[in-house]
């Protein structure tokens, strides 16, 4: 009996070192056989993000990586595409209402309630046009299985769904149509800017 006990308190004793040995060990670091993603003919806008396309869109890309399951890491990087699509699509947004309230305000503070309401529009119609947001595409890394997916949404869309908000007068609307390109003219000037084109 006493044996016994002995043997299992050695048997503890050689676990609990092992384990304490496993998570002492330094993790280890990526081959040297790291292949940047340009090497990799990977699409461009793996790369550049929205700045590869030049049409009147708004792009967002999503990347997971070290999910094991292959529809969980496709379903992801598809929400992570939509999740950075919504942060650009708001600062679109945020400089739309600006530019709109600038032009409507100019000398008259009394509309300042109809901006405010027109604000709140805005973000329903946003709503509204992310939720018409579509993956238009996806790229896995082969080296490291990351996976990238692109999400999209055109202008157009935003401007009919703007067209659908009845609430807002159909002159409220045209005026906010001729903002919205104008605004997107100038948030494409500043990324061609950064971009260096």
């Amino acid at each position: 009996m006493i044996t016994q006990i002995n043997w299992l308190k050695q048997f503890t004793w050689v676990l609990i070192f092992s384990f304490l040995a496993a998570c002492a060990s330094s993790p280890q670091k990526p081959s040297g056989d790291f292949t940047p993603i340009q090497d990799l003919d990977a699409p461009e806008w793996v790369v550049k993000g929205g700045a590869a396309f030049d049409d009147k869109a708004f792009y967002g890309v999503g990347l997971a990586s070290g999910i094991r399951n292959s529809a969980l890491l496709r379903e992801t990087s598809d929400n992570r595409a939509r999740s950075s699509l919504a942060d650009i699509f708001e600062v679109y947004i945020k400089k739309l209402n600006k530019d709109y309230m600038e032009s409507a305000t100019t000398g008259d503070m009394s509309a300042t309630s109809e901006t405010q309401y027109i604000e709140r529009a805005m973000k329903s119609v946003s709503s509204m046009t992310l939720n018409g947001s579509e993956i238009v595409d996806h790229w896995q890394n082969p080296d490291n299985g990351e996976m990238y997916a692109l999400a999209r949404v055109d202008l157009e869309t935003f401007q009919q769904n703007l067209d659908k908000y009845k609430e807002l007068s159909a002159e409220v609307r045209n005026r906010i149509k001729v903002q919205a390109e104008k605004s997107f003219e100038d948030l494409d000037k500043e990324v061609d800017k950064k971009e260096g084109r």
